[in-house]
């Protein structure tokens, strides 16, 4: 049996990567994708949060695990604006024609199991979080039962 609490869950994802006529170039993506990192990783950090995964162009991170706040929730929308604004900023300060990324964010809070001797979270009642983008839609986050697809 694990440990019961509520966590909530931050998903962001860089758009404008390479979606159809809008690709961005090659050189630019070297320095975009190790920017976005180490913009994720201090926003995180600044709230107290934990990265659960950073790869390619994406970012899960939970608030509420290890530590939890009372205010985790709230602690995970400002995680979400930050991200998006830096992103925004960041993209200011390159040079016109060279392509725009921009950045979305969801936010998920749920009662999740710990599981012990783990860094495995679960949520809880036989339910999972999926997080999906779109590039033509807004973020979506859907609950589905486990095994469900």
């Amino acid at each position: 049996s694990g440990e019961r609490r509520q966590v909530t869950v931050v998903g962001c994802d860089l758009v404008g990567l390479g979606d159809g006529s809008q690709t961005l170039d090659p050189d630019r993506l070297y320095t975009v994708m190790p920017e976005f990192r180490e913009c994720a990783r201090r926003v995180v950090e600044r709230y107290e949060g934990q990265i659960e995964s950073l790869a390619g162009h994406r970012l899960v991170a939970y608030l509420g695990y290890p530590r939890a706040h009372e205010d985790d929730a709230w602690r995970a929308v400002r995680t979400a604006l930050d991200l998006v604004r830096q992103i925004e900023d960041l993209q200011g300060q390159q040079e016109a024609g060279s392509g725009r990324v921009a950045a979305r964010a969801a936010v998920h809070t749920g009662l999740a199991v710990i599981l012990p001797g783990s860094s495995q979270v679960l949520e809880a009642k036989g339910r999972r979080t999926h997080v999906e983008w779109r590039p033509d839609q807004e973020s979506i986050i859907d609950e589905k039962e486990e095994g469900s697809e």
